[in-house]
């Protein structure tokens, strides 16, 4: 029952709590509204019949304040009004008391008896009436009769003055009084009730409408706390991209300068050495044959003069600010061609005329490795180039080779080094790099760079460089 109760929502809880709550605030009320309508509706009868005994009754009873009985004249006067008064047809029973106790009119007229509670009220002064269930001895031959009846007590005073000196008990038949106040009572209830439903559908509505309101800031604060907690997923998955980063920029910054290392050692310093060795020999060499050697001394020198201003082009990148998004191809193209004595087969289509710099030097590298390995570890002779703006804030660049291929789950380690230092400089501006290849069907290397809203002028048209494939 609890269980079942929790998984109630707001509404439903109050709804469930607060109707028995209202329910019995309606009974309470009711009731006491119903005691109020009754004792209302007695003190309105005894207060007509109140009126009606200082009107018609008073003066035949002044005699009192002298003797101890009422003279015959004044009972015919009695007698007459209780038979042919309005009020005198409801008159069950009448009586007047003396503060002795002694009846002297009515029934048991004469005898003397014991003065009740609401008969000494009556003796100070106050009208008393109630509806009696007649227990009273005294009573005993109504009881029979009529079971209930309505008791009145009206005090009679001396005239001009507050000394009581008598009191008239009448009882009168409740049939009607009690219908009347049924009716009342019957009323108040009713509209007791209708006001209570009214509170109870408008308590209602309103922790409905409060309801609605705390659950759509819940819903907000909801998708507030997600939104919170997935922007501090991915900070703490940047951050450790970054440590990894790190690590990684630092492992590549040394296989960067252990192949410039091997590129020198390989090229220039072999030739270098060549060139010591033939100057040695040119000393003891004879003159005629001192002018051939001196021509390959300048040759290689010559040579590794060439070898190590393309080194250090390869590593600095040219002033790219005033190029375009199609210089920077060409320009890349250009140097490779010069550089390998090869031929690039471009492609572009719908490219951006500017970007910001950041988003060209990433192009420039990636198009400058890219084309740098696939020279190196493909047996193609023609690379193609594909550029192309995909959408307004991503550019698509991809170098492909018609190579042998090979299985990537098999690639030896180490084939992907100078690509390596690419792939975080692509994903550092937001960026995906991937390379394909299969054994037969060339290597493809893909890179996606985002714009970020970052173009400036209309896109270019398409063009080509080179043969078309």
């Amino acid at each position: 029952m609890v269980e079942w109760f929790r998984q109630l929502n707001l509404v439903q809880r109050y709804s469930l709590v607060a109707l028995p709550v209202l329910l019995l605030a309606m009974m309470i009320l009711g009731w006491w509204v119903g005691r109020e309508i009754k004792t209302g509706i007695i003190n309105r009868v005894s207060g007509d019949s109140a009126l009606f005994v200082e009107n018609f009754v008073v003066e035949n009873l002044q005699e009192l304040a002298g003797q101890d009985f009422i003279s015959e004249g004044n009972q015919r006067n009695l007698g007459q009004l209780l038979n042919e008064g309005g009020l005198g047809s409801e008159i069950a029973a009448f009586k007047i008391w003396l503060p002795s106790g002694k009846v002297v009119y009515g029934d048991r007229q004469g005898e003397v008896l014991e003065v009740e509670h609401d008969l000494e009220e009556a003796f100070e002064g106050q009208v008393h009436a109630g509806i009696t269930l007649l227990e009273d001895a005294e009573n005993s031959n109504l009881k029979s009769q009529y079971g209930q009846l309505l008791e009145i007590y009206v005090p009679i005073r001396l005239a001009k003055t507050n000394r009581v000196i008598a009191v008239v008990e009448f009882y009168q038949a409740v049939d009607a009084l009690r219908a009347t106040i049924f009716k009342a009572q019957r009323q108040s209830w009713l509209m007791v009730a209708l006001v209570m439903l009214g509170a109870y559908i408008l308590l209602v509505n309103i922790v409905r409408q409060g309801h609605g309101i705390i659950v759509k800031q819940q819903n907000v604060l909801t998708q507030q706390v997600q939104t919170l907690n997935t922007l501090l997923r991915q900070n703490e998955e940047l951050t450790e991209r970054v440590r990894r980063a790190s690590l990684r920029t630092a492992a590549h910054n040394e296989q960067f300068l252990s192949r410039i290392s091997k590129e020198l050692d390989e090229g220039p310093m072999q030739e270098l050495s060549l060139s010591l060795a033939q100057m040695d020999s040119v000393a003891s060499a004879p003159r005629e044959k001192q002018t051939p050697l001196l021509a390959a001394i300048y040759q290689s020198l010559y040579k590794v003069t060439q070898d190590i201003r393309n080194i250090a082009s390869g590593l600095r990148l040219p002033e790219l600010e005033p190029l375009g998004v199609s210089d920077i191809i060409d320009r890349v193209v250009r140097d490779h061609e010069r550089r390998t004595r090869s031929f690039v087969e471009v492609k572009v289509n719908n490219l951006p005329r500017y970007v910001m710099l950041p988003i060209k030097a990433t192009l420039f590298r990636m198009l400058q490795e890219s084309l740098a390995h696939v020279y190196h570890h493909s047996e193609a002779s023609m690379p193609q180039v594909f550029v192309q703006m995909v959408t307004r804030d991503k550019l698509l660049v991809e170098v492909r080779d018609q190579g042998a291929g090979h299985d990537a789950k098999q690639q030896p380690q180490g084939v992907y080094m100078g690509l390596s230092g690419m792939r975080e400089r692509i994903e550092s501006v937001g960026g995906t790099f991937a390379i394909h290849s299969h054994v037969g069907q060339g290597m493809s290397l893909r890179a996606e760079i985002p714009l970020n809203g970052e173009v400036y002028e209309a896109p270019e048209v398409a063009y080509e460089l080179g043969a078309v494939a």
